[in-house]
């Protein structure tokens, strides 16, 4: 009877406290290649992977960021409209390579990020043979400042950097509004305001 009822909490626990994430489901939008081609349909996307996957009526098709400038589409679990955008970010000196990222925020200093799913294995507590399996959303955020792409990590520090001169203006407004630039809608509020001093 215990096992039963273990049993039961597990799988009502799962479904309680299962969360679904943007890369994992289908969006209805659309892809533009690098030979200016929009095709429209069914779009799954994996930056871990690095694929895009098309699902149209006639056909399904993997794309890889060097065959895509551009997807947008609406986000079915969030009803939000994203745009992605193919940039290059030099790994190498004098070596770019292409990726797509969200443009969550155009301006002076645009802010891009790029979302994953990650998957960890843990062992049960209750019964270390038990396997469980769990998800996290990992964000990466970037910046573009005059057409260069860099890596953003949001620590006070950092942020320092990319607004020199302007920090203690964009500090005071980010303390006063009680902001946390980890969090990624008080990440676009700080670059909003940034961007229009």
């Amino acid at each position: 009877m215990k096992s039963l009822v273990l049993f039961i909490s597990c799988i009502v626990g799962h479904v309680l406290f299962s969360q679904d994430y943007s890369s994992e489901k289908w969006h209805l939008g659309q892809v533009i290649t690098t030979e200016n081609d929009t095709l429209r349909g069914q779009i799954k996307y994996s930056f871990s992977e690095n694929y895009i996957l098309l699902k149209t009526p006639q056909s399904e098709r993997n794309y890889t960021p060097m065959m895509v400038s551009e997807i947008d589409f609406t986000d079915a679990i969030t009803g939000a409209f994203r745009v992605f955008k193919q940039l290059k970010i030099e790994t190498q000196k004098d070596f770019y390579t292409p990726f797509l990222c969200e443009i969550l925020l155009s301006g002076n200093v645009s802010l891009l990020s790029r979302d994953d799913v990650v998957v960890y294995l843990r062992y049960s507590e209750a019964n270390p043979s038990i396997n469980i399996q769990e998800k996290e959303e990992i964000i990466d955020y970037y910046v573009l400042i005059n057409e260069n792409v860099y890596s953003l990590d949001p620590s006070k520090r950092n942020l320092k950097q990319i607004f020199n001169d302007r920090f203690d203006e964009v500090y005071a407004f980010w303390k006063q509004n009680e902001l946390k630039p980890y969090i990624k809608k008080d990440l676009i509020k700080i670059f909003e305001f940034y961007n229009t001093l």
